[in-house]
C-alpha cells in the first residue's frame, strides 16, 4: 500500500495495516541485526508502539511506510546504545578475548543451522553439489571424481543450487521461524 493510500485513514485502521504488511519485514531487520528472536520480538513491538503512539499525536502521518522504517533503525540504535554502554567490559585480554569468541560461535552456530535448514529445502543433487563445494570445501574436479559426472553437470547444478538458496533466504526461509502470533 502506497503513503498516499495512507492518508484519511483512521489511526487504528492505518496502524493495523501497517502493521500486518510490515511486521515481517520489520521483525527480520531486527533478528539479522541482534540475532537474537526474543530481543527482535521486543524491538518490533516497541516500533509499532511508537508508531502508534506518533499516529495518535498527528492523527496522519505523509509518508508512514518511511516513518515506520525510520522509527526502527533509531529503536535498533537506541538498543545497542543501552547494550553496549551496560556492559561491565573489563580490560582484562582473556575475558575479551572468551566474550569474541562466544559472540564468533554463536554466530557460526546460527548461520549453520540456517545453511542447513536450506539445503534441506534443495532438491537432492543440488544439496549434495553445495555441500561437497561450500562444506566440505571440494574443488570442481574433486567433485566431478566424487559424483562421477562432467564438469558442465556440477556447474549447472552448483548455479542451480546458489539461485534456489538466494529465493529461499529472500523468502525468509532460513531464518529462525518467526515466534510472534498476528493479531485478528
Amino acid at each position: 500500500m502506497s503513503a498516499d493510500n495512507y492518508t484519511g485513514m483512521t489511526v487504528k485502521r492505518q496502524l493495523s495495516d501497517l502493521f500486518d504488511s510490515k511486521f515481517d519485514g520489520i521483525y527480520r531487520y531486527f533478528l539479522i541485526k541482534t540475532l537474537d528472536q526474543s530481543v527482535a520480538e521486543d524491538l518490533s513491538s516497541e516500533t509499532f508502539t511508537r508508531l502508534g503512539e506518533q499516529l495518535h499525536i498527528n492523527q496522519s502521518i505523509d509518508n508512514a511506510e518511511s516513518y515506520l522504517y525510520g522509527i526502527a533503525r533509531n529503536v535498533l540504535n537506541e538498543h545497542l546504545r543501552e547494550k553496549y554502554l551496560l556492559a561491565d567490559i573489563s580490560l582484562d585480554e582473556n575475558r575479551i578475548e572468551d566474550a569474541v569468541e562466544e559472540a564468533g560461535t554463536r554466530t557460526m552456530t546460527m548461520l549453520e543451522d540456517a545453511l542447513r535448514r536450506c539445503l534441506e529445502r534443495l532438491p537432492e543433487k543440488q544439496a549434495l553439489v553445495l555441500r561437497l563445494r561450500f562444506v566440505e570445501r571440494l574443488s570442481f574436479q574433486e567433485i566431478i571424481t566424487e559424483l562421477g559426472k562432467t564438469a558442465d553437470y556440477v556447474k549447472t547444478t552448483q548455479r542451480r543450487a546458489i539461485a534456489s538458496m538466494r529465493k529461499l533466504v529472500a523468502g525468509g526461509e532460513c531464518i529462525p521461524a518467526l515466534t510472534y502470533k498476528k493479531h485478528e
